[in-house]
């Protein structure tokens, strides 16, 4: 290919920049809040049964803050299949019973597969709504009295719904906002022979930036 021809090309190119896919990968952060639940469970030795209701701190424990990433693809203009994967913490406010001193799950990772839905597909401001539905591993961490500490792996069920809108910056990328629902349900093996179980629901306030390929 000659110089002149080769310029050619880049110059259509150029003009005619290729459009974005269907695919979308996003990243995010916001502000997390829960709700009170309560906590029950067994002890090891002397502890026994345990109840108590709390609320729950979303801060993290690490110094990291509430994040997430999302892959979208977009079946057509309306109509979209996501996996969303977040990473949070909460950690009980309450002063435990007697025999439990803490009990806190830090560095929960919660994966749902959501179906999405939006509207004003062809337009710069997209609202859209979604529903999902998966699984949360958390890090829980469970200190009794006697010094014993328990940190048992476990997966929960999760459910999540979210409403916001992007709003289009350019050609692949956005900005959005959006309202996040998130329910868990968690229900713990301790290696002593005891166990914990808590129903975690939380809301959360989500700003990021998605890139479109």
């Amino acid at each position: 290919m000659n110089a002149p021809s080769l310029i050619a090309v880049v110059a259509t190119l150029l003009a005619h920049p290729v459009s974005a896919g269907p695919w979308e990968a996003s990243v995010f952060t916001g502000v997390q809040n829960s709700g009170s639940s309560s906590v029950s469970g067994k002890g090891p030795g002397g502890v026994g049964a345990f109840f108590f209701s709390t609320d729950w701190d979303m801060g993290s424990l690490d110094g990291m803050d509430y994040l997430g990433v999302r892959a979208i693809y977009w079946v057509d203009a309306r109509n979209g299949l996501a996996l969303t994967l977040t990473r949070s913490t909460a950690v009980a406010t309450a002063t435990p019973v007697a025999g439990v001193s803490d009990v806190s799950f830090d560095g929960t990772l919660t994966l749902t597969a959501d179906a999405l839905h939006r509207w004003n597909a062809n337009g710069r401001l997209k609202p859209y709504i979604g529903l999902g539905l998966g699984i949360a591993m958390p890090d829980a961490r469970v200190t009794f009295a006697t010094g014993e500490i328990e940190r048992p792996d476990a997966t929960g069920f999760a459910a999540a719904a979210t409403a916001g809108a992007s709003y289009k910056l350019d050609a692949r990328t956005s900005a959005f906002a959006e309202l996040h629902l998130s329910h868990a349900r968690y229900d713990l093996d301790l290696s002593s022979g005891g166990s914990l179980k808590t129903d975690m629901t939380s809301t959360a306030i989500n700003v990021g930036l998605s890139y479109r390929f």
